[in-house]
């Protein structure tokens, strides 16, 4: 079977298309998954208890199963299907998936091949167990590998009562049917005999159809769905809408009587149609693009149209088309848009030469009266284009569109007409993070427009050029309106600062005494010295860093620009592009000039971003980024293009990592952190704080020599104090207990001034999830606490022997012990040879749990390295600011007690056993040894993996402590604490001397009374009574031995011995003794009576057993 594996696949998490992907973004979908079972979010009283998915041939390639697998792992089966056919793989073998998701833990079953590709997009799911075999098992035996894969999906499905399938997409629903889920080939073999299945699958098991259920998650944006949509979706749907500007651009040359309603729609509608195909018919559609010329606007044919009506008219008279309304629309998708588009000029530019009235005429009227006709709507929209209905109040993570509409206008010029409607829609996401204070609570929001880009104005001037003195003036024909040019038409942008205007290319015209921009519809903005009140610009002092001109210009100008370019602040702001003659012509000609003191107004340079408005930062940092992607001359990501495209998705992706993880409050201390701006952590003085170290890992993976080597190495002026559960404490863990015990301490340290730093070192219990335990320290409700401890580390220990229960499927807690944002460094005890493939596969798991983490090696958990010491006793790598994000974002709302860290899986538990007596050494090693040859196995039950406690051998009077692993078979024997007296002249110690002993046993499904007997096998045992003995328990050899004690004996009177046989003068013959009887019961009787002595003698013994 070697032929399976021709290429070994890499699990690298670069391999991974989407760039926003992170351990965080996935969680946060499986969670979603996850609130729909019994006990989620989401759940009703029919919820199922878990969600199977099965993919490839085992489910007959179930389209729905493998939906909901592509949503877990991120399109993995389309975005990768190149790289996974040229890998030499059959596609079985990738194919070969089953996933079982419960509420509070993951199942997966993989084989080996796959198991590389799919680590990196599941190693962070909390609560994870893997079935997968080994890949020397694999390669070696097929029948085995089967066997192992069903033998996996029972023990998966073992404590399911109901169980939900995804069973169809929502393109293509189908009826559900269980008898069909019996057909598939990993359904069937759940019943074949002697796998412990125990019947069909669906008589076991109560199966249930969650495919509606799973599709609404599907539309739960996300930053890996924003990113989808804007490196796919949205270039897309961009460019239909661009076809359609350069349709009117070419037809309407010729006059905008050429131009009809149908040909500019054309590329809109071929969109819209062509993406339908193959989808199922609906009357979901709500919505279908259009386009309405002049008084075909009215509300009466708009509303008609936006619900799929034919456009009764295909042209309209050019005396009529003042503007068009247009609407696109994305098939299959929640993306849509509407625009007014004017064939007219919107202005008419300043008069440089004759000076008018600038007063406006009043408008304002006419739109008041119109409030009736007046529509403005927010709907939501699914992944698929579907409306959903909104809830007052609640923020919905789904697509939304905002429209208005203002219907039948009428016309100032023409008493009693109307010129029709105008209408603008834009798509657009919310994000909202609940924040709490002292003072209460409250939202931060940040909101990204999807169709910003696509422009929200433009105008067509087919009835107006520009003016003869505009075009004398920028011809260089009148020098003496302007003054002298000085950048002569070259390139530029401008916008306003508005909030609304976004940057528009041009020809830019500066003069002595002016500023002209030529827009190719717009027309000619003039901008005359004598109306500017000021001159700001900015060049971030380097010559690679975009440049904006900001004029603030005086409220007389506003009448002679464009709508969109006026606003309240009164400033237009130009850019200039590194490298373009406009940015060098600016620096050569024109700053020069007007930096002259006697210039009016007179240029400040702004020096530095700070001098910047922060709405003006926030655009330069769109248009400095866009720039930089435009000259890159290396590879640029799709996400690059995007947030160079589409302002403010940077910003807005940063938001949407926190708030797509959960609905949950954020401390407004934490929320610059998460978002990844500048904070001030103020806090307190470190001298006034105590240090906790925390260790962890599972059982037996050396956390307590860890323990023992950080104290012995203490530095000078440390001093330390342990918090480590005693050897015989079973109890779980008590976060109240721990609480108890760091108030102590800290009262302890502020009564008694100590000459030595204090340190806390805490060793956390058994399989405690980290979880836990730092919410323990947290939430704690005392003040000291807070304030004067702090985390400053957290190491987990981890035994690349002592990792899996077997195969690979991991040890409870022990991948969530070393979760990202919860421990700092992960210390390796064992196989340290860097190319040992036993540490290799540890640290390939780990580092795609955690890529942040810091690895250690230490032999047993005794480090010697000084850096290392210097890593695991930091006193501030707990508390960074990327370590409180990734904690906030892996378990949003652990710090107020709203996230659970799931049961042990599978619930391992301790037994206590205490005795009283000594045991036997040899007898006690030889026992530990076989525990692993007993192992079952298929149900793990009754499996003993770790033994631990405090005995004392026979040939020794010390106490000892005692660990055992039982996979490994490591064996550390320590002397403990204290130690016993020596035995006592009467016999050895024991109870009787006060003395107890115990071992705790950890393990799945134990049972006392066996462990118990396993014990009394390690001790020195009394031993057993001697039965008497009877003629009729005497065997032939005794009999014959008797015989031949006694055969020379004298013979009764009447006997003698011929040479071969007893004779009598009677004729009889024997072959024995003719007293044979006497002899046999003199024996009886003398062996009876040693017996007798013997039983005295064990009676006499003094030794008890173990469990008294």
């Amino acid at each position: 079977m070697s032929s399976r594996r021709p290429k070994r696949p890499s699990s690298a998490r670069r391999n991974i298309k989407q760039e926003t992907f992170s351990s965080f973004v996935s969680s946060s979908r499986l969670r979603h998954v996850q609130s729909i079972l019994k006990g989620g979010s989401r759940a009703h009283a029919s919820s199922p208890d878990a969600i199977l998915c099965v993919t490839g041939i085992d489910s007959r390639y179930n389209d729905g199963c493998t939906e909901l697998v592509n949503h877990l792992l991120f399109g993995f089966f389309e975005n990768r299907r190149k790289e996974l056919e040229s890998s030499g793989f059959a596609e079985e073998t990738i194919d070969d998936l089953l996933i079982l998701v419960k509420h509070d833990s993951v199942h997966i079953y993989c084989n080996p091949v796959n198991y590389l590709y799919f680590l990196p997009y599941i190693a962070h799911w909390r609560n994870l167990k893997l079935h997968c075999l080994h890949p020397e098992k694999y390669d070696e035996d097929e029948e085995e590998a089967e066997e192992f894969k069903i033998h996996s999906f029972i023990a998966m499905v073992k404590d399911c009562k109901t169980i939900g399938i995804p069973y169809s997409t929502w393109a293509h629903p189908l009826p559900f049917d269980k008898f069909s889920i019996e057909k598939w080939p990993v359904i069937q073999a759940y019943a074949l005999e002697g796998f412990g299945g125990g019947g069909f699958f669906t008589m076991k098991h109560e199966v249930v159809d969650v495919s509606k259920e799973v599709a609404e998650l599907y539309s739960i944006m996300d930053p890996v769905s924003v990113e989808m949509l804007a490196t796919e979706h949205l270039p897309l749907f961009e460019r239909q809408w661009k076809t359609m500007l350069t349709t009117v651009d070419v037809e309407g040359k010729s006059g905008i009587a050429e131009l009809t309603e149908r040909k500019v729609c054309e590329p809109l509608r071929s969109y819209f149609s062509h993406g339908l195909v193959g989808a199922i018919k609906t009357d979901s559609f709500a919505r279908y693009p259009f386009v309405l010329f002049g008084k075909n606007t009215n509300k009466k044919s708009l509303e008609a149209v936006r619900k799929g009506a034919v456009q009764s008219s295909d042209t309209i008279p050019s005396s009529e088309a003042s503007h068009m309304v247009c609407q696109a629309v994305s098939p299959k998708g929640p993306l849509s848009c509407v625009r007014t588009y004017f064939f007219q000029a919107s202005h008419k530019p300043y008069p440089v030469k004759k000076r008018c009235d600038t007063s406006d005429t009043a408008v304002s009227a006419t739109f008041i009266s119109q409030r009736g006709n007046f529509e403005f709507s927010i709907e939501a929209y699914d992944h698929h284009g579907r409306p959903v209905v909104l809830k007052e109040g609640e923020s919905s993570p789904l697509i939304k569109l905002a429209t208005v509409y203002i219907y039948n206008i009428p016309s100032i010029e023409h008493n009693g007409q109307t010129l029709g409607s105008v209408g603008f829609a834009e798509a657009f996401l919310e994000s909202t993070i609940p924040v709490v204070n002292k003072a209460g609570s409250s939202l931060d929001s940040q909101v990204l427009f999807l169709t910003s880009h696509i422009p929200r104005q433009h105008t067509w001037q087919y009835t107006g050029q520009l003016t003869p003195d505009i075009i004398s003036m920028i011809g260089g024909g009148d020098n003496g309106s302007l003054g002298r040019t000085l950048v002569p038409g070259d390139m530029a942008q401008v916008f306003a600062n508005n909030g609304v205007s976004s940057p528009e290319e041009g020809h830019l015209h500066i003069f002595e005494q002016g500023i002209v921009f030529i827009h190719n519809q717009l027309g000619a903005v003039v901008l005359p010295k004598d109306k500017v009140i000021s001159l700001e610009f900015f060049d971030g002092d380097s010559p690679s860093v975009v440049a904006l001109l900001i004029v603030m210009y005086k409220p007389s100008l506003s009448p002679f620009l464009p709508a969109h370019l006026q606003g309240k602040n009164q400033q237009l702001v130009f850019v200039l592009t590194p490298k373009t003659k406009a940015y060098k012509a600016f620096f050569a000609e024109v700053l020069p000039l007007w930096r002259q003191e006697d210039q009016v107004p007179p240029m400040k340079l702004l020096a530095g971003d700070a001098q910047l408005p922060e709405d003006l930062a926030q655009m330069h940092n769109h248009l400095q980024l866009k720039y930089t992607v435009e000259s890159s001359h290396g590879t640029v990501t799709p996400l690059k293009h995007a947030m160079a495209s589409l302002q403010d998705l940077d910003r807005f992706l940063d938001h949407l990592k926190v708030s797509s993880v959960g609905r949950v409050p954020v401390a407004s201390k934490d929320l610059s952190i998460l978002l990844n701006q500048p904070y001030d952590a103020g806090g307190f003085d470190d001298d006034d704080q105590l240090t906790v170290t925390i260790i962890t890992g599972i059982p037996g993976s050396y956390k307590r020599n860890l323990c023992t080597t950080l104290v012995n190495m203490a530095k000078d002026g440390q001093k330390w104090f342990v918090l480590r559960r005693p050897v015989d404490n079973i109890d779980t863990f008590d976060p109240k207990g721990l609480q108890v015990s760091l108030s102590q301490l800290i009262k302890a340290s502020k009564r008694k001034k100590q000459s030595k730093k204090l340190h806390i070192l805490l060793v956390t219990p058994g399989f405690t999830d980290i979880v836990d335990v730092i919410t323990a320290i947290g939430s704690s409700e005392d003040p000291d606490i807070q304030r004067h401890l702090k985390i400053g580390a957290v190491t987990a220990c981890v035994d690349p022997m002592n990792m899996y229960m077997e195969d690979r499927y991991t040890f409870p807690k022990l991948l969530d012990q070393c979760a990202e944002g919860w421990v700092n460094n992960v210390l390796f005890t064992s196989n340290l040879d860097l190319k040992n493939p036993f540490l290799e596969e540890a640290q390939k798991l780990i580092r795609a749990a955690n890529p942040e983490v810091g690895f250690i090696l230490a032999d047993k958990g005794e480090v010697t390295r000084s850096t290392d010491l210097d890593l695991i006793l930091s006193e501030t790598a707990f508390m960074e600011n990327a370590a409180k994000r990734a904690r906030h974002l892996s378990c949003p709302g652990w710090s107020c007690g709203q996230f659970s860290s799931g049961a042990v899986v599978p619930p391992l538990t301790d037994l206590r056993l205490r005795f009283t007596q000594p045991l036997e050494r040899p007898k006690f090693l030889g026992r530990l040894k076989e525990l692993k040859k007993h192992f079952n196995k298929t149900s793990k039950a009754g499996n003993v993996y770790f033994v631990r406690g405090l005995l004392r051998f026979s040939d020794s009077a010390t106490l000892l402590d005692v660990e055992y692993v039982t996979l490994s078979g490591v064996l550390v024997i320590n002397n403990a604490e204290m130690q016993t007296p020596p035995p006592s002249a009467n016999g050895p110690a024991g109870s009787e001397n006060g003395h107890e002993y115990c071992l705790v046993f950890t393990g799945l499904d134990l049972e006392e009374e066996k462990l118990k007997d396993w014990m009394r096998t390690c001790a020195k045992q009394k031993p057993a009574k001697k039965s008497h003995v009877s003629q009729a328990t005497l065997t032939k050899n005794e009999v014959a031995k008797i015989h031949k004690e006694h055969h020379l004996e004298a013979l009764p009177p009447g006997w003698f011995y011929n040479g071969s046989h007893f004779v009598s003068l009677a004729g009889d013959k024997s072959d024995t003794h003719p007293n044979m009887d006497e002899f046999i019961a003199n024996y009886i009787k003398q062996t009876n009576e040693e017996i007798d002595k013997y039983n005295a003698k064990i009676d006499a013994m003094n030794i008890k057993d173990l469990f008294p």
